[in-house]
């Protein structure tokens, strides 16, 4: 039972490519690859007792195949950072915004695996690599305009991963779903995703539910469920319809002093219009609009 709660002070590894859909361009030969591991004001937290579960190929159920994992490297040799993301089309991934870019400067090679796809015994990992990255222009003018996580930036918090390969088809992929406040209020939630504390490579989900929603935004929400680093990005499903995504794991409450109601202390951005309209615009880019595939 989630009673208490118990802070894990974890970092998060900013990362940085092509912002908006448009390329920034070669490597900064300058690039201090210690300015990586800044720490910025995320911190996953467990609520209460761990009660994560981990998703196999054998116990995946609906589209728990479809969740990836975002694997950041400088220059594709050194690795800096987790996050999670999930299929919502053949070659399209949701993911969070700060996954994606980082303070306007520097650019990433993203390998996305998927680690619970169907494969015979000796194949390797199903993965693909990025082609093309998308950050909505408001989320990066409030980074270049700050050097923490504000509450500006969370509420623009998402990003789209485009791939060199079609994962989707073997994967399937998510719908996503646009309900109102109201109808997620204290709604049974599940966020999946890759849990840094974890084995490499394996997936986690944990149950929650939605406490409340953030007065200073209007599509973020604090719940309950257990999120740790890596899990950024993550698709948040409802209980009873985990077939669609009707939300994003992004972070716990901004700063100590924010207002945070006991045991509620991570926060989701709700699925919006302007998400489904980018996700849709990706897609029809390479072939027409297609539904959810199971």
């Amino acid at each position: 039972m989630k009673k208490y709660l118990l802070v894990l002070f974890l970092l998060l590894a900013p990362v940085i490519t092509w912002a908006a859909g448009d390329a920034l361009g070669i490597f900064d030969n300058d690039l201090d690859i210690s300015s990586f591991v800044k720490e910025i004001d995320i911190s996953p937290t467990i609520v209460g007792d761990d009660d994560r579960e981990e998703i196999t190929n054998e116990n995946a159920q609906g589209l728990e195949k479809a969740v990836v994992i975002l694997k950041i490297s400088f220059r594709g040799i050194i690795p800096v950072g987790y996050c999670s993301g999930a299929m919502v089309g053949p070659n399209v991934v949701l993911t969070a915004a700060h996954c994606l870019y980082y303070n306007g400067k520097f650019e990433m090679s993203i390998e996305v695996f998927a680690p619970v796809a169907d494969k015979s015994e000796n194949e390797q990992l199903l993965s693909a690599k990025s082609i093309e990255l998308y950050v909505p222009d408001k989320y990066i003018e409030y980074s270049n305009n700050s050097t923490s996580y504000t509450h500006a930036m969370e509420q623009y918090d998402y990003g789209i991963v485009i791939l060199d390969k079609s994962i989707g088809a073997k994967t399937g992929w998510f719908g996503l779903n646009t309900m109102s406040r109201t109808q997620l209020k204290s709604a049974h939630i599940i966020v999946l995703g890759y849990s840094g504390d974890k084995p490499d490579n394996t997936l986690w989900k944990s149950e929650g539910f939605i406490g409340f929603w953030k007065v200073y935004t209007n599509n973020t929400f604090g719940h309950n469920a257990d999120t740790v680093l890596g899990n950024s990005g993550g698709p948040i499903v409802l209980n009873k319809k985990p077939t669609e995504i009707i939300g994003i794991e992004t972070a716990h409450n901004i700063k100590a002093g924010d207002y945070v109601p006991a045991g509620y202390p991570n926060t989701g951005l709700r699925i919006t219009k302007d998400i489904v309209d980018i996700v849709q615009k990706y897609n029809k880019r390479n072939g027409p609009y297609l539904p959810p595939k199971n």
